[in-house]
């Protein structure tokens, strides 16, 4: 009978642990590097009263977010865009159009993709882990604005999606 008992257990005891399996899986995670971004300001120069100036993305006197981060991910950038500039209480009107701001992985702008600066676009860095971004407008002196130095601020704001 012991026999019996002995040759069930061992019976169970290799039919239990012949289907019981054990793994592992390894946590991986990679922190990705800090975006930084340099500047070059958008410049109209001299303006004259009451004749509007505008300014193309990538052309003379253009805006430009240099932005670098790691090769090839993907991010998100919106911009906070002034509706006018300003020298003291004086306002000097400016407006940028959906073909007055532009996006691309080469420094030159060219190719680049047009689009609106009050939308939040998504796109991918460079290889390089680069993105150009720029900034035109339209300035709308009137016929009684006031002389002076007029300026503003434009913020970019950008970050990774994650993916």
């Amino acid at each position: 009978m012991k026999k019996v008992y002995f040759i069930s257990f061992l019976f169970i005891f290799i039919f239990c642990t012949s289907y019981s399996q054990t793994s592992s899986l390894s946590i991986l995670a990679t922190v990705l590097s800090p975006i930084s971004i340099t500047t070059t300001d958008l410049n109209f120069g001299n303006v004259v009263r009451n004749v509007s100036k505008t300014i193309t993305p990538g052309g003379s006197g253009s805006g430009k977010f240099e932005v670098t981060g790691d090769a090839g991910k993907e991010v998100q950038f919106s911009f906070i865009v002034p509706t006018y500039i300003s020298s003291g209480s004086n306002e000097l009107s400016y407006s940028c159009s959906n073909s007055e701001a532009k996006y691309s992985i080469d420094v030159s702008g060219t190719p680049g993709t047009t689009f609106s600066p009050l939308s939040t676009i998504t796109t991918n860095l460079s290889p390089s882990g680069k993105l150009y971004v720029f900034i035109g407008g339209k300035l709308q002196p009137t016929s009684s604005q006031a002389a002076g130095s007029y300026s503003g601020t434009i913020t970019m704001s950008i970050q990774y999606t994650g993916n």
